[in-house]
């Protein structure tokens, strides 16, 4: 069953399992809308508890430093990530585990008891891997159609190192996202290659995947089973 919460302005979507395993998946208002059947099979498939977060401001909060915008007309990024991720570890992360009956640790503990994972599509793809360098709460991230083509990103995590707590990380790119007209977007599929290549190189664990005949994120919940199959496998295979 999906229970629904609000917390600190976000909207939760969240199934329950009886697992220390939580993963949280960011994603746009609405994107959703028909997959609750599927947040609960995978949640009894991968045994962990899965938690849909929405309503942030997508192209404020999920970006960590401000931008240019990349189509005239509409709004510059605000670089507000380091907040949004403050919410997530201060309040968003917090009050979902006491409501799932879990224990939420201090980030300074060694051995915390609940398992985390952090899963974004577009720029909370981006910001996942972000929050991969940023933050020690995070056992896995998975990058569905991560927005790598973003000014200054590439060479960000280049020179930033991954946290020791991140034991697996998911990336996957459509093959025809590179086949646009917008320059600074056009980059995208050059920029992972290359994130992806330094991350191996720090001797971190990643899954990349470019799939065939595949435009932004879409479809959604075939590409989102991927990489919680990645990050979580299944019960079965464990």
């Amino acid at each position: 069953m999906v229970e629904h919460k609000a917390i600190n302005g976000l909207d939760l979507s969240i199934v329950r399992v009886e697992s220390p395993r939580v993963c949280y998946v960011l994603l746009p208002g609405g994107l959703m809308n028909d997959g609750a059947g599927f947040l609960e099979e995978a949640a009894f498939r991968y045994q962990a508890s899965m938690v849909v977060v929405s309503g942030m401001n997508w192209n404020d909060d999920l970006t960590p430093w401000p931008a240019d915008p990349v189509f005239k007309r509409e709004k510059s990024f605000g670089g507000k990530a380091v907040g949004f991720l403050k919410i997530l570890e201060d309040d968003i992360m917090p009050e979902t585990e006491r409501f799932l009956g879990l224990t939420h640790p201090v980030p300074q503990q060694e051995q915390c008891p609940v398992e985390r994972y952090l899963v974004g599509v577009s720029l909370s793809g981006l910001f996942a891997l972000w929050s991969a360098h940023r933050s020690d709460l995070f056992a896995g991230i998975a990058s569905i159609s991560g927005s790598f083509w973003y000014p200054q990103f590439e060479d960000w995590v280049l020179t930033h190192d991954l946290s020791n707590a991140v034991r697996k990380v998911f990336i996957s790119l459509g093959d025809r996202e590179k086949d646009t007209r917008n320059r600074a977007m056009a980059s995208v599929e050059v920029n992972t290659v290359s994130i992806v290549s330094h991350l191996r190189t720090a001797a971190a664990d990643v899954d990349y995947r470019l799939e065939e005949g595949t435009t932004h994120f879409s479809p959604i919940i075939p590409r989102l089973d991927a990489a919680l199959d990645s990050l979580l496998g299944s019960a079965d295979s464990r």
